[in-house]
């Protein structure tokens, strides 16, 4: 395949590539149309909100359309220096450098996007998904024709362009079922996969929303007068969500006149042992003792993904905080229980939960106005600053709202 053909190709993959981040900077300044993400488990206000959403004052749209303009003009001056053009402008093989080395570029910061997309934000986008496609078709022409093009390879240089291949295609298929559950694509049996939730027969029924987060059955830390009341919802398996539990028993020792905590489930399908550990949190409750349970999960968080840690390890961390272990399986086991998770799930779905871990902040005064923050770090900042604007809007009233609907 001729350079001048590979050239071609890539700089239709690029204005392909500039109609996708136009697509996504339109929705970026207009937030409220619709660019079909939600029909595949995205939240595109969740991502343009989050701190992804833009470096510094810019876009990451813009900076991706910007990145495709790049792309497209070298390859119109790649085109005339390859037709033999005698306009002035760079060499025709610094271009080619120019041409790999952007596309080389983006293709790390795209799929570093990616991750974030399916592992933070956990908010899947078909149009980001297909930029990162279109990225790797033009950077894989760009390193075929930069790299190997008309060159003869060693065995040596053979055999490591075969173990990256693998290695990629390893990676691929180790993330794919993460991945097609999120997007609603079933892979093999869910392994701890909540049933759906009949809302008539969950009680108590669903009412206004300051009353649907301050369950009966929370367990509090802090004062009881205290200024603000959190309600976290997080997954015992998110590594986020541990460092925000770090986080907050710092912020309650600092600030225990403004803060209270309680915990909601929100267990997520990605990890093997949320439900699970979910459950035996609220079971330990029933002795007294939901908060070291919880600690202690985050704390063995790290043993999850080994081979060791299996649904006798949960039982010994049970023991560890001194619980009645038989006691502890039979709670495991209850109905209310596991309906009790079920119902955080679902109280957070409807509530726009999409990320964890996310928080609700419920001022003491009963008109004040509910509000979310989403992202660990992003809520330690604000808590910690009393002076953020978030804080501004949290004393408004909120009237008399209706009860929230079912989706």
């Amino acid at each position: 395949m001729n350079r001048a053909l590979l050239n071609k190709i890539t700089l239709a993959l690029a204005v392909v590539g500039c109609a996708i981040a136009l697509v996504l900077t339109y929705k970026h300044f207009f937030p409220t149309v619709s660019i079909g993400c939600s029909a595949v488990g995205g939240d595109c206000n969740a991502t343009i909100e989050s701190r992804y959403g833009k470096l510094g004052a810019i876009p990451t749209s813009l900076l991706g359309l910007g990145m495709y303009l790049t792309l497209v003009g070298i390859c119109v001056l790649r085109a005339r220096s390859l037709a033999g053009n005698s306009a002035p402008g760079p060499d025709e093989k610094k271009l080619g450098i120019a041409l790999f080395g952007v596309s080389a570029l983006a293709f790390f910061i795209s799929w570093w996007l990616q991750y974030v997309s399916f592992y933070v934000i956990m908010s899947f986008c078909p149009w980001c998904f297909a930029s990162a496609l279109t990225v790797t078709a033009i950077f894989l022409i760009n390193a075929f024709d930069y790299l190997i093009r008309g060159r003869v390879l060693t065995g040596e240089q053979k055999m490591l362009s075969g173990v990256v291949v693998f290695i990629g295609l390893m990676l691929g298929f180790l993330h794919a079922p993460d991945i097609f559950h999120q997007i609603g694509i079933v892979v093999g049996p869910h392994r701890h996969q909540l049933a759906p939730v009949d809302p008539s027969t969950v009680h108590p029924p669903l009412v206004h929303p300051r009353e649907e987060l301050l369950a009966d059955w929370l367990v509090f830390k802090g004062k009881p007068t205290a200024l603000y009341t959190v309600i976290e919802f997080a997954d015992y398996g998110c590594g986020h969500c541990r460092e925000a539990s770090e986080d907050m028993e710092k912020l309650l020792k600092q600030y225990p006149d403004r803060y209270r905590l309680a915990f909601r489930n929100f267990p997520l399908e990605r990890w093997p042992y949320s439900m699970k550990e979910a459950v035996a949190a609220e079971a330990a409750g029933r002795q007294g003792k939901f908060w070291e349970m919880h600690d202690a999960l985050f704390a063995r968080q790290p043993e999850v993904e080994t081979p060791q840690f299996n649904d006798f390890t949960i039982i010994s961390i049970g023991k560890s905080i001194g619980l009645d272990v038989s006691r502890l399986k039979k709670d495991m086991e209850s109905s209310e229980i596991r309906k009790r998770v079920a119902r955080d799930h679902f109280i957070g779905q409807i509530n726009h939960v999409t990320v964890t871990p996310s928080f609700f902040v419920i001022p003491s005064n009963p008109k004040g106005k509910v509000m979310l923050i989403t992202g660990g770090k992003d809520a330690t900042a604000v808590f910690n600053n009393p002076n953020d604007p978030f804080w501004s809007g949290s004393q408004s009233s909120l009237g008399n709202p209706e009860p929230s609907k079912l989706p």
